[in-house]
């Protein structure tokens, strides 16, 4: 009986070795597809998972995208490295807060690997930024429901490392450091610069 007990022991440890291989695996694979690692937050239902979207549905998954994308339309393009959205819709009811949500949404969806994301008006680049910078924010917007990053804090990184296409300098002027002071710069970027710059061509 002993002899048959320890084989069956050693047999349970074996089996129970492989099954926290299997789950640690699992987890790397799961962190690996979504680059977000700890990083990442979902809502309770999250339609929206990272990196779910190949660049050859992602403008028709924005197109037909949930109610606050407020019937705004954009083209996807691939051009060489990088990613170029332009905006081909934007109704005059629709409100500035739906062109940084878009591009948030876009770096949380987009399964692309990129050097950067052009937002652009045509054939012509307006803003950049890099994806890595944009995935990141993306791993932490969740939008209609809790679990998401404050949707401020996502705006002040996002003005923070976008530049202007040609040249390639900030959009916005160097932050200071004080939370509303930032805020206010983000905010001022969002309303009289990304907002205008990147829409007002696709303005109905």
């Amino acid at each position: 009986m002993k002899i048959i007990y320890k084989t069956l022991e050693k047999k349970m440890k074996v089996k129970l070795a492989l099954m926290s291989l299997l789950a640690i695996a699992s987890i790397a694979t799961s962190l690996q597809a979504s680059d977000c690692g700890s990083s990442l937050l979902s809502g309770r239902l999250d339609l929206t998972p990272p990196n779910s979207v190949p660049n050859t549905a992602l403008q028709d998954f924005i197109n037909d995208g949930p109610s606050w994308a407020e019937n705004v339309k954009v083209s996807v393009e691939e051009k060489g490295a990088d990613l170029w959205i332009d905006i081909t819709e934007f109704p005059g009811t629709s409100s500035a807060a739906v062109a940084p949500r878009i591009a948030f949404l876009i770096g949380r969806v987009s399964s692309g690997n990129h050097s950067n994301i052009v937002f652009a008006d045509d054939s012509r680049g307006i803003f950049v930024i890099d994806e890595v910078v944009l995935k990141n924010i993306g791993c932490r917007f969740v939008i209609e429901q809790e679990g998401g990053e404050n949707p401020i804090v996502l705006m002040r990184e996002f003005y923070n490392a976008l530049l202007n296409y040609d040249g390639r300098e900030r959009v916005a002027p160097i932050y200071n450091g004080n939370l509303l002071g930032d805020t206010n710069i983000a905010l001022s970027v969002n309303n009289d610069v990304f907002v205008p710059g990147w829409v007002l061509s696709a303005v109905k």
